[in-house]
């Protein structure tokens, strides 16, 4: 059962009292080491590249991530059968440059790229395409993950605000920080941090317009809540994501707040410009340098302050609470998230969880726990899964049930009657262990008389079924136990 946290805060009719789960989180670190060094062709733990701002997992459990550091973009091919990974350039040459069009995305230089995003296949999972915001570049590349051809989608290059209305290409942007791809609608949401924008390339034509921001405004001005998000003011955006029902969120990194767009284009305030930095009613809570922020499966809000040194969640009854950071102890392993000192760049719900890239280089996982056991333990979600929030498993393929103890056969679940063809049990994956004198994968072939029953032509003589071991059904017109006699009648 999930603990419950009361706490009472007030508001303009009363007293209110708010209820948010009592999650606790561990943190461990899963690729990555400090360090100005670049090494990478090496197992993930050894690695060594520098900051991110841009981490995202795959429907397959691939890790790609960005380096600003060392202008490359790299994958880490998790392996988690036997524990291991590797580490790789897929795009960027390792030193800042401009880069080229329609080549290999290794002989393409790259200018501290930072958030990315991926096109999958809704059906298999494959990685179609990476998008990749090429910051000091000024544009927004995309690798194609067939060919590893990287070619430029938008921005012309230059550092200056031009082109709204017309095609991405024709476009210019000053430092994109971001390429966010939203899923519904396949369009394009692309923070532009120092046109202090947010703006849209839509799918169907490939135009982009500015959808918030644009209106400059200092610190002690409104900045537009209430009203169109076009007329707003927003100061060095650096990261935006979008919800189920349309809702997009902005860190607006130098403003210190996280704003809200409506479906209409109403944009809000979801934090406070005030003082309290505790946990409470996120509008009551100041975050400081919001430079990422992420969306869990069920809505919840993630914030990285990269000022602040934590990051936070905002639960769906408005509570913002503290899950990482904030803590002294540096390095820490495999100990309460709040205990630790972090520096995130990047904050964002994968996969694999909750994952933070920490401005040391390193790339973190907060493990939740389920069923009483901690993630990153190997008997967590039975041995069969990932435990990505409390008391949430991932399963793997073929383990099913909530703590993914519950395996199937060829489609079949363990617990079924009908498993195995009713000769056997499911003992893993496609994997039956067949009661005596039944075989096959799925227990579905026994034997009479030393033939077996898959050998139509031979088996009880050709005259009949082997239905179980030695017991033929013979056909109209033979008997015997091996329906080898000509049925005579009397």
């Amino acid at each position: 059962m999930t603990d419950v946290h009361l706490s009472f805060f007030a508001y303009s009719g009363g007293l209110c009292v708010y209820a948010t789960p009592n999650e606790t989180y561990y943190i461990k670190t899963i690729a990555g080491k400090e360090g100005a060094s670049f090494k990478v062709n090496v197992p993930a733990l050894e690695a060594q590249f520098g900051q991110s701002r841009g981490v995202v997992v795959s429907k397959k459990g691939d890790l790609y991530l960005s380096s600003a550091s060392h202008h490359v973009v790299l994958k880490v091919q998790f392996n988690r059968p036997v524990g291991t990974s590797n580490v790789t350039i897929i795009a960027g040459t390792g030193q800042k440059g401009t880069g080229g069009d329609n080549i290999p995305g290794t002989e393409s230089p790259l200018g501290a790229p930072t958030a990315l995003s991926l096109i999958e296949d809704e059906l298999t999972g494959d990685v179609l395409a990476i998008l990749i915001a090429d910051m000091n570049n000024h544009r927004i590349r995309q690798l194609n993950m067939t060919t590893m051809l990287i070619h430029t989608i938008a921005g012309t290059g230059n550092n200056t605000f031009s082109g709204d209305g017309g095609l991405g290409l024709n476009v210019t942007f000053n430092s994109p920080h971001q390429a966010y791809y939203d899923k519904a609608t396949r369009d394009l949401l692309i923070v532009d941090i120092s046109n202090h924008r947010i703006r849209r390339m839509f799918a169907h034509n490939g135009t982009v317009t500015t959808v918030a921001g644009g209106n400059p405004c200092s610190q002690t001005v409104n900045k537009g809540d209430g009203g169109q998000a076009t007329a707003a003011c927003l100061n060095s955006p650096m990261s935006v994501c979008v919800n189920a029902t349309g809702d997009w969120f902005i860190a607006d990194n130098n403003h210190n707040l996280i704003r809200k767009v409506d479906p209409n284009g109403i944009i809000t305030s979801v934090t406070s410009n005030g003082t309290s930095t505790i946990d409470g009613p996120a509008s009551n809570v100041k975050v400081n340098y919001p430079w990422s922020i992420g969306l869990t499966p069920s809505g919840e809000l993630l914030v990285g302050e990269n000022g602040g040194g934590v990051v936070r969640k905002k639960y769906s009854d408005g509570v913002m609470k503290t899950i990482a950071g904030g803590g002294s102890v540096t390095n820490g392993e495999e100990i309460l998230a709040t205990q630790v000192v972090i520096k995130p760049t990047f904050v964002g719900h994968t996969h694999r969880g909750i994952l933070i890239a920490d401005q040391s280089g390193r790339i973190m996982q907060l493990y939740s726990t389920c069923y009483g056991v901690i993630g990153y333990d190997p008997s967590a979600c039975s041995g069969h899964g990932m435990c990505v929030e409390l008391d949430q498993c991932s399963c793997d393929d073929g383990w099913l049930g909530s703590d993914c103890s519950i395996p199937h056969c060829f489609g079949i679940m363990s617990n079924d009657t009908s498993v195995c063809s009713r000769h056997g049990t499911c003992i893993g994956f496609n994997q039956c262990q067949c009661d005596r004198g039944w075989f096959g994968t799925d227990c579905s072939i026994t034997h009479c008389f030393g033939v077996s029953s898959n050998l139509p032509d031979r088996v009880c003589s050709g005259r009949g079924e082997c239905v179980r071991p030695n017991k033929c059904h013979c056909e109209r017109g033979h008997r015997g136990h091996k329906c080898h006699k000509p049925y005579q009648e009397r």
